[in-house]
Parts: C-alpha cells; structure tokens; sequence
C-alpha cells in the first residue's frame, strides 16, 4: 500500500498534469489500492489436553477479509468459446475475454451476460464492434479510462479498442520484425501478454522476439530487454535473454515481471532493465499477476495448476491436483486444462482462462490459510481464521503462521500453540488381547491383531518372539511366515492420561490346513470278504484313524480293511488328528451298506429278450439283452448258442449268423455272492427264414415262436 504511494507522488512531482491521471489508474485497475489486512493473534497459547479452548479469534487492523475459501475453483463462464487465452477486469467488475480460436473479443457483464464487444472473422481490419476483425489475439489489458489494448498475437499488432468498441491499431507494422519506432512504423513477432503502468506505458510479452517491448501513450516502441536469439541469461537490457516470454505483470516499484515460458521460470526486471530470476518450479508459465502486498499468482499450464509466489519467493500450488480435467473444488481438489490468461479483480478473485476447457474459470484468493495442520482436536476456520476445539493429546511449543487474503493483499501472523497434560493421575493402561487359539497359513498370509485397551492416546505396540513363524511389521499385522509356535506380545507406553499397560502375551500356533479326500462305497454284500478304503491326506505324514458306527455290520482296521460282518448299514468315519504344525483336518464319512447273500429260497435268476419280434431274414443282426435278479459290479455274463459258448462279460449279446432253429441262452454270475450259484436263463429259438423260402405270415410266425419259446422272448 505504502509502496503505491510513494509511487504516485513520484509520477506527480516528475509532471504535475499527470496527477488525476495516476491516482485514477491505481483507483481503477489496481487492486494493490484496496486496503490489505493486518491480521494479529495473542500468543503464546498454552493449552490443556481434553479441555475445550476459548475461541482463539484473529484482531485485524487493515482490510476486511472475506468469509471465503482460500484456493476454491469455480466455473465463471462456458460455452460459444474455442480456446480461451487472455482475460482482464475494468473497475465497473466487465470480464474481458480472448476467444483466441475464434479470433473474437467477448465481454462479459458481472450479471453474466456475454457478448461479442470487438471482431467477427480471422483479419486485421480496423472499425467497431463487429466490423472489426482480429487473428488470434492473446493478451489484453484494460486502462484507466475503460481503453482495452489486445496483443494480436497472429497479425503483430497491438490493437486498441474504445469503450465505445471503436478497434483502431495502436502499434505495429504487421511484420514479423523487432523494429523500435512509432506506431505502424515498430514491428512485433507474435506479441502476446501486455500490463500497463501508473503512466498509461503498455510492456508486451514479444514472444517470437524473446524481448520485452514498451509503447508510450504516444505510441513510441523500445525494447526494455532481451535479444532476438532465445537463452537463459539474466543481465542488463539487450544482454539478458529470454525464451518464448507470454506473460507480464508489475509491482507497486515498477518493477517487471516476466512469465519466461519455455524456461519455466519468472524473471524480474527492474526499473534500470536489470534482469534476474525471480522463481522457478514451474512448467510453462504463461500469465502472472501481483496483488498489493506483492504475492504473485502464475498460471503454470503444462502442470494445469495455479501457482502463488510469496514476497519472499516460495512458490506454493493453490488451485489445481496436476490431473487434467474441469472439476471444480477446493485447492488440489479442484481439476484444470490448460490454464493460460490470467486476472485480479481486486475483490479477492482471480479469473482463469482455460486453453482445452474453453472456459473461464474463478479461483478465490481471499480467506485464511494455515501452513501446518493443528493438534489433534483443535479445528480452524478457513473462512474466519478462528481456532476452536478440544485438544486431544499433548504437543509441544509449535509455531503456526496463519494468513489472511482479500483483494488488497495478504498479511501473516505467528501463534505459537503447546498443549499440556492435565493436572491428575493418570489412569493405567489396560490391554485386552483374546486368545487366537490355533491358526491356520491363509491365502494371505496376514492375521490383524486383536487387542484393545482403554487407553486410545497411545498405540499399542506388537512384538513377536519367533519371527520364522509370524512377525510384526510396520504396518501394524502379523505377517505369518511358516508353521511353528510364536508369542505375541501387546505393549502399551504411557500418554498424557494414562500410564504405560502391563504387557499381554498370547501364544499363536500357526498350523497348515489337512484336507482329505475319500471315495464313495456303496452297496456291498455279504459275500464280498475284506475291501480297503480308498482314502488320501494332504498331509501324508500324520496317520489317518478309522472307525464303523456298527460292527454288527462291518469293521474297519487301521489301515483302513474293512470286514464285513452282516447285513445291514453303517457310517465308516476317517478323522486325522493334528499337531503344532498341522490343523485336525474336517472328518470325512461315507455310509456303507450290506446285503444277505441269496439263499436257496432266493436264487440268482436271469431272463433273456430277443430285439426280433418273428421271423427274421438270414444275415439279419438279432440283439439279447439279459436282466439278472440281483446284479451288481461283480457280475459276468456268458452266452452260449446251441450250448457253444459264444459271448461274456456283457448284459448284451448280439449276432447276425444264427440259423433257423438257434436256441440262444446266457448263463449268470455274481461274484459279490459267490456262495451264490450261478443262473441260467430261458432258451430262445430264433426263426431264420432265406429268400428261396415262402414268405411266412408275420402274425403266424409270431404266434407260433411266442408258444415255443420261453417267457423272456
């Protein structure tokens, strides 16, 4: 603030005619003119655990500040834009806007109403409104007296356009030159960012040149620094270089600011065309603007974020996570793409626009922010700067710097906070920790401790006494490593409200899984003797035990041979029984049931059926299928034609060499009762007849092979 007016009575002692000139200018488009704050908070604050604090409220001597979110992004204008590079406010709060691709000027009114103030199609024609034409322009700034001057950047002029909307060429030939001169007569190569000064003198960002150019109010063009050939020197005047300058903002001392894009950095120039570095951290930096107490804001496009410089040159992201995107939020929360033209409203706003969104979006830049976060319990409020809350744990002297923004500027203050123990006994500490009792080696590896304490100041600490078998890691679980017997012991220190716990252990037995796996085995009979079960382990080397629900029906041995008693049914169960490496594996049960042999009361009995249904023709396949009384799986079958053996081991039997007169039969076998005798079946006579012979009648021969032949035909 002191820094401005001691600049404008300098301008007024050099010229006295240009005192109503300075002082509107600064009262119109700076915001450095609004009143900062001076923020102050009583400190030391000394505070006691679990006891609520007294309001801890910031005195502020200077400039209000906003009951704002320091860093919040929003979308101020969208839609009908196409590349949005250039932005700037005049006093009456009217966003000026570079729709770059489109080659228009479009203002918008603080009611939010947008409208084309200068151009219609790509050209340099001069006129107003719409008459007017533009390519591609970039930066704009506006003057005291509303005047708005445009770098265009395609066509290398400075164009000048009236609050009337009157577009006129301020400066500029339209050649790709580096000319000094007057007017038409200097020439610009792809100028873009512009500022003016308290005098009415506009300095552009000559890109192409990598120089930085003032025009007079009169219209007479120099160079200020820098050399065509682009580099990263600092120096005087023509001996400094710069490589691809786009942006460009001054202080309350008139010192220049240069936004040195492809040297990701901002140069400083000073009123005597010194040039140094000022800040770096950036990946191009396209604008940036000052507010009053000299915190510089930078729109860095390729990290799509925007940056603060501190007066004292510590650069700090307040908008935007780095990720390209259009979400609007709070600080890093918030989402940018390509962030290029840049504006102060001087209410504590900056306005943003974007190269891919093709919008504008509105950063709020007033409000109080705090450098490191409070202890644990105490809560502060961005939007007032108060301290509230009730401190959980102690901590010790810390030095917290608050500072408070508006549209005028920034002012900073100190509190140191401590927070003590209370003045009684502390409670002791008692850990609670369940036993775990065996545990098996899961997918994962992993087992999540389970104790407690009602101490929640302090966390509990693990230790394990065989880290072959599970160890603690950093992470707070126990990380199972092989079978085996660990101890687990929980620990707790001492806090601002209790006293250390007595520590607990409890044994782990980390054990692997069994699983086993055991075939059906069905129906047997009396007659089937001793059989094994088939029956294996996932653990080969602990020995599986056997037992039989009925040994009235069958018993089993160790090895797993069972003898069958009687008839009737039992449950055969396999257990195996672990040990410290080896879980008990799930019991396995299979249900066994036994059949009476057949006596002679009940003899095995087969019957035979023939597929031919009469007659059949000599060379036909004729099928038998035989259907025991009692079958089994240990059955054989033998068929004979004529008493000739002539097929086994099959309910089926097929032929196609009978001759007339065959008489077919099949004697069975169950194996399962061999204290059974086997069984014959019915004879079949198969009735063959040849082409020579008289065809038969079908029914006749039906009827008359059904009469002599046996039941099972």
């Amino acid at each position: 603030m002191k820094k401005f007016k001691q600049a404008a009575f300098l301008y007024v002692y050099g010229d006295s005619r240009r005192l109503l000139l300075v002082v509107s200018m600064f009262l119109i488009i700076s915001p450095a003119f609004a009143q900062a704050p001076n923020i102050s908070y009583i400190t030391p604050q000394v505070y006691t655990a679990n006891a609520t604090i007294s309001t801890l409220a910031p005195t502020n001597t200077g400039g209000a500040v906003p009951a704002t979110t320091y860093g919040q992004v929003s979308t101020y204008a969208k839609g009908g834009f196409n590349t949005v590079t250039g932005v700037a406010t005049d006093a009456a709060g009217n966003l000026y806007i570079d729709d770059w691709s489109n080659n228009l000027i479009k203002k918008e009114t603080p009611a939010g109403v947008v409208s084309i103030f200068a151009g219609s199609s790509q050209g340099a024609a001069n006129g107003k409104g719409t008459a007017a034409s533009f390519f591609e322009p970039d930066g704009i700034v506006v003057d005291a007296t509303g005047n708005v001057y445009v770098g265009d950047q395609g066509n290398n002029l400075i164009r000048k356009i009236t609050p009337e909307g009157i577009v006129t060429t301020f400066a500029g030939s339209g050649a790709a030159a580096a000319n000094n001169g007057t007017g038409k007569t200097a020439s610009f190569n792809t100028p873009r960012g512009l500022v003016i000064d308290a005098a009415g003198n506009i300095y552009v960002a000559d890109q192409a040149n990598n120089m930085i150019r003032k025009i007079t109010p009169a219209g007479v063009v120099t160079t200020v620094a820098g050399d065509i050939t682009p580099g990263f020197a600092d120096g005087k005047g023509a001996s400094a270089t710069f490589n691809a300058p786009t942006g460009l903002a001054i202080d309350a001392a008139g010192n220049l600011y240069v936004a040195d894009a492809r040297n990701n950095a901002i140069r400083k120039i000073t009123p005597a065309g010194v040039v140094s570095t000022y800040a770096r951290g950036f990946n191009f930096p396209r604008e940036i603007k000052f507010d009053g107490t000299g915190n510089g804001y930078v729109t860095d496009e390729n990290n799509n974020a925007i940056k603060r410089i501190s007066p004292t040159g510590i650069v700090t992201t307040i908008a935007g996570s780095g990720q390209q995107g259009s979400a609007d939020g709070i600080g890093a929360s918030a989402t940018l793409n390509g962030p290029i033209g840049l504006a102060l409203d001087g209410k504590g706003s900056l306005y943003v626009g974007e190269n891919t969104n093709n919008r504008v979006r509105k950063v709020t830049i007033s409000g109080y922010t705090i450098d490191k976060a409070l202890p644990e319990g105490l809560t502060f409020d961005a939007a007032t700067g108060k301290i509230t809350g009730i401190p959980r744990a102690t901590s010790p002297s810390i030095n917290y710097t608050i500072t408070a923004y508006n549209g005028g500027g920034s002012s900073s203050a100190i509190v140191n906070i401590a927070v003590t123990a209370p003045a009684f006994a502390a409670v002791p500490s008692v850990i609670n920790m369940p036993a775990p009792g065996n545990t098996p080696i899961g997918a994962s590896n992993i087992l999540i401790t389970s104790a407690t304490s009602n101490n929640r100041e302090t966390p509990i600490v693990y230790a394990s006494s065989n880290p072959g078998v599970a160890y603690v890691g950093t992470d707070g679980l126990i990380h199972v490593v092989a079978p085996g017997i660990t101890n687990i012991t929980a620990s707790q220190d001492a806090s601002a409200h209790y006293s250390a716990a007595t520590p607990v252990t409890q044994t782990y037995t980390i054990q692997e899984s069994q699983e086993i796996n055991i075939a059906a085995i069905g129906t047997k009979s009396m007659c089937q003797g001793d059989f094994s079960v088939k029956a294996t382990s996932s653990n080969p080397t602990l020995p599986l035990v056997y037992s039989s629900s009925n040994a009235a029906v069958a018993t089993i041995s160790a090895s797993g041979v069972i003898h069958i008693t009687g008839a009737g049914t039992t449950t055969i169960l396999i257990k195996q029984p672990g040990n410290n490496s080896f879980m008990d594996a799930d019991p396995q049960a299979r249900i066994l049931k036994v059949t009476s042999p057949a006596s002679s009361s009940t003899a095995l009995a087969v019957s035979i059926k023939s597929s031919a249904r009469g007659s059949v023709y000599s060379g036909t396949p004729v099928t038998f299928t035989a259907t025991p009384s009692f079958g089994g799986d240990n059955a054989t079958y033998q068929w004979q034609v004529n008493g000739i053996n002539a097929g086994s081991n099959n309910p089926v039997f097929s032929s196609s060499n009978f001759a007339n007169g065959d008489m077919v039969t099949c004697t069975f076998t169950n194996h399962s009762l061999s204290c059974s005798a086997p069984a014959t079946s019915n004879p079949v006579i198969v009735s063959v007849i040849t082409p020579s012979n008289a065809t038969p009648s079908p029914a006749v021969t039906a009827l008359a092979n059904n009469k002599d032949m046996g039941a099972g035909q």
